[in-house]
């Protein structure tokens, strides 16, 4: 296994722990929950340097493969449990399938938070990811939800 990958690996467990400790507090305090759960992915972001995901892309394709696999399951996961325990708190709207809500976050990012884009764009991991979400919320949230925030 080369350096890059158990790099990788101890980062996606961190990451695991620190998500999974987040989408527990979803039901009790979702605007909470929430704001550390939007706080946790600009932290994780900061991470990944420009230089750092210009040398995957180049060193390394198939690695950035499993990272997207591995960022897919993750938004899956933790992303789904926000917008479900939103629509029970009635901030996240239900006029839209929860499905498809996933899929259009996963697909943004899958799009824009790659070495060749963000390349492309002269942008850090970190200013992409925080527009997607800044984006992909304004767009979920009710009235109520936006309010709150």
């Amino acid at each position: 296994m080369s350096l890059e990958a158990r790099l990788l690996g101890l980062r996606r467990k961190r990451r695991r722990s620190d998500f999974g400790a987040i989408t527990c507090k979803f039901s009790s305090d979702f605007l909470g929950a929430l704001h550390e759960l939007l706080a946790c992915v600009r932290r994780h972001s900061e991470e990944l340097q420009p230089a750092f995901t210009r040398d995957m892309a180049r060193e390394a394709p198939d690695l950035f493969q499993v990272v997207q696999t591995k960022r897919r399951a993750l938004i899956q996961r933790h992303f789904g449990k926000l917008i479900g325990e939103g629509r029970k708190a009635g901030m996240i709207r239900k006029d839209i399938p929860a499905d498809l809500m996933i899929e259009i976050l996963v697909g943004a990012t899958d799009s824009l938070v790659n070495p060749q884009k963000l390349s492309q764009l002269n942008l850090p991991a970190k200013a992409g990811l925080t527009a997607i979400v800044t984006i992909f919320l304004e767009g979920v949230l009710t009235g109520k939800g936006r309010s709150k925030s």
